[in-house]
């Protein structure tokens, strides 16, 4: 056989083996060698045929996966390979579509890709589909050799993006209806306080007077409803501090006894309205002080107290208080309230903590109320880490038990009670007040107020007109409003202490008599250069305390505010 003859049949020879032995597209095993192979070719064909069913084995397996995988060559990017789920993921018919292109079709950036390791875990990227449309594509690399290939697993994240994309406008919303809220309560804060500072402060005024027993007892009424407004009013601000997080403890000595004491005299008048007998009952071991916020300790006594008292007619309602030592510092401070009154039904129990809610809607139209008191007790309790627990019988009364775990500690006071007893008040008679307040009948209670004290009084609308007087006369001190229209007490504040440093001038007090009342107000007034701070509606003596402890012989130099 010459040489062309021989060389023509080596190639047809090869060609056959070829498509006898070439891997189909559609996944069918290999086709069978041909049955007349020279015997030098047989064991080559033999061993071939071995090589290419484990490799299409392992492609099968790749292939059937319900993940998508696409193969990756290491240097130029190009997709050697991709399984149905691959196809099915970026829309196309068949792996011819694909194959030999480069990675850059599928994904974007493509150079991520390369980028994975087992350490960087996923990649997010962009998938390309074949249509052009763009998807949320998360890639991790499950095998690879740098010389050769790189095998990627693919997951559409798409719905989860747009999870995260919802959760993140929703969690927004929240908070921009939170700010929303706090705004509208620190809006409605101020101007509710600002007429009940009038109905109670003119009420106050009007008590002073020479009046008829009919009239004593009206305007009674006047300032008892005045009073229930303001209670509301707290109740609402108390629930919204809580809600937002914005309630702190201020822990500090406190005496239990005392706070009980204050709170079985408040309640006393309503007790005897009822016919109740109103008792406090303490344990002989009860430590004289704890480490707590007295302020809300107080708040609790009076809610469970006072609950206890309006549902309770012709009975008696009793406060015990029992303290049982831990075994590191802080042991169990046990308040319960117990009464004979109206009950509540069983299935009612848990109710009665939800906010505005009472245990009958017949509850609020008998015995009044918002349903309010309760939500927060259980919310205040909560906050100084205790329980609140509820046990009741329809009809015979109820028992309510707070366990707070408190640290005993002692009072220190720096004069004795006879020291204390004898101390004479602070002169104010010769005192010079300037009053920055836009409202006229706020400007009459507060005028009238510190000319009872016999102080001289000068008084401005606005924060301007304050500046411009305390550059035309010197002042004792200066109550300014917060809130005026124009130049608000902020600005005025913060002019004076500007020509006090520019002149090297005294600091002069500057107290803030404000109705704004929610969380950080006392903080934006002492940031403005305020000394102190007075909510309204004030009552003669919280003014009176202001200034003594201001204008005595040993000023402070800061304070806590007054509220």
């Amino acid at each position: 056989m010459s040489r062309p003859t021989a060389n023509a049949d080596y190639r047809q020879l090869l060609l056959a083996i070829c498509d006898s032995m070439g891997a189909r597209a559609d996944g069918d095993l290999l086709a069978a060698p041909p049955e007349d192979l020279p015997p030098e070719l047989t064991h080559l064909t033999q061993m071939w045929l071995r090589t290419l069913e484990a490799a299409t084995f392992e492609s099968d397996r790749i292939h059937d996966l319900i993940v998508p995988i696409v193969v990756v060559q290491s240097e130029d990017g190009a997709i050697l390979s991709v399984n149905r789920a691959a196809l099915r993921l970026f829309q196309y018919d068949n792996a011819g579509q694909l194959v030999y292109e480069n990675i850059r079709r599928l994904v974007f950036p493509p150079e991520d890709i390369f980028n994975l390791t087992k350490e960087t875990e996923t990649k997010e990227v962009h998938g390309r589909r074949k249509d052009g449309s763009y998807f949320h594509l998360e890639i991790e690399l499950l095998a690879s050799s740098n010389s050769t290939e790189r095998i990627v697993a693919l997951r559409d994240v798409t719905a989860r993006k747009a999870m995260e994309v919802a959760m993140d406008e929703a969690r927004q919303a929240a908070i921009r209806t939170a700010k929303l809220q706090a705004h509208f309560l620190a809006n409605m804060s101020h101007e509710i306080r600002t007429p009940v500072n009038g109905i109670l402060g003119m009420a106050s005024l009007l008590m002073d007077t020479e009046l008829s027993d009919e009239q004593r007892q009206h305007l009674g009424a006047i300032q008892t409803s005045g009073n229930t407004l303001l209670t509301l009013i707290n109740d609402i601000l108390d629930l919204s501090k809580i809600e937002s997080g914005k309630m702190e403890l201020d822990l500090q000595p406190s005496d239990v006894r005392e706070a009980v004491k204050e709170v079985m005299t408040l309640m006393a008048p309503r007790a005897d309205d009822q016919g109740n007998a109103l008792r406090a009952d303490y344990a002989p071991q009860l430590p004289s002080a704890f480490k707590a916020d007295g302020l809300r300790l107080k708040q609790v006594l009076t809610n469970l107290v006072g609950n206890a008292v309006k549902f309770t007619c012709n009975g008696h309602v009793t406060l015990h208080v029992r303290y049982t030592a831990g075994e590191g510092p802080r042991g169990t401070l046990e308040i319960r309230v117990e009464d004979t009154g109206i009950g509540i039904p069983q299935h009612k129990l848990q109710a009665i903590f939800d906010k505005f809610t009472q245990a009958e809607s017949s509850t609020s139209r008998r015995f009044g109320g918002t349903g309010l008191g309760l939500a927060i007790t259980m919310q205040v309790v909560k906050l100084m880490e205790g329980t609140l627990e509820v046990t009741s019988t329809e009809g015979q009364g109820s028992t309510f038990t707070v366990r707070l775990p408190l640290e005993p500690t002692v009072i220190e006071s720096l004069k004795n009670d006879s020291e204390s007893a004898s101390a004479p008040k602070v002169d104010l008679s010769r005192l010079q007040v300037l009053v920055a307040e836009d409202n006229p009948i706020n400007q009459v209670i507060t005028r009238r107020t510190l000319e009872k004290l016999g102080i001289t009084v000068t008084l401005v609308d606005n924060g301007a007109d304050a500046h411009m007087a305390t550059k035309a006369h010197t002042f004792d001190l200066v109550l300014m409003d917060c809130m005026m229209p124009g130049t608000d007490g902020y600005e005025g504040t913060r002019r004076i202490r500007e020509d006090e440093q520019t002149a090297n001038q005294p600091r002069m007090p500057i107290i803030a008599l404000t109705a704004k009342a929610m969380k950080g107000d006392r903080d934006n007034c002492l940031r403005a250069g305020m000394d102190d701070y007075l909510t309204k509606p004030f009552t003669a003596a919280a003014l009176r305390g202001v200034l003594e402890r201001w204008c005595g012989e040993q000023r402070p130099t800061t304070t806590e505010g007054s509220q």
